[in-house]
């Protein structure tokens, strides 16, 4: 199978310009492919397994992305971003907050990773297509 370019640009622009190596790999990237699409700059590496198209602005919205697909498949949005997201916190940007499984290693640069095992899929709610706790559960 193919790379499928405009589908990979597809999602990455309902992410500010983000994709996650399961995304390329799902359309049809080898290893190989992402490895030279990085090495001649067409890609962006942000953090492991996940790649940016260049010359998409930074944002809080961009880092949020980046964070969760950093954090793998089960990462929500939670606690000061969730705020920040749902409007309950100042319009300044706060930090970008997560809750991940517990076996994941290291947070993304400028993330902070909460490992939890209570978030419940009731408490998740999908905010233009990021995974974010609810207003309820981002109070408590």
């Amino acid at each position: 199978m193919a790379l499928d370019d405009a589908g990979l640009a597809a999602v990455a622009a309902a992410r500010h310009g983000v994709f996650g190596r399961a995304d390329a790999l799902r359309l049809g990237a080898t290893s190989a492919q992402i490895r030279s699409r990085v090495a001649n700059g067409r890609w962006d590496f942000l953090e492991p397994g996940v790649y940016g198209f260049p010359g998409h602005a930074p944002s809080w919205r961009r880092e949020l992305w980046v964070a969760v697909l950093s954090g793998g498949p089960t990462s929500v949005v939670a606690f000061e971003a969730a705020g920040q997201h749902h409007t309950l916190a100042p319009l300044e940007p706060d930090p970008v907050t997560l809750i991940v499984d517990r076996p994941r290693r290291h947070a993304s640069a400028g993330a902070v990773w909460h490992r939890l095992d209570d978030l419940r899929p009731h408490h998740v709610a999908e905010i233009d297509g990021l995974p974010i706790t609810t207003i309820p559960r981002t109070i408590v």
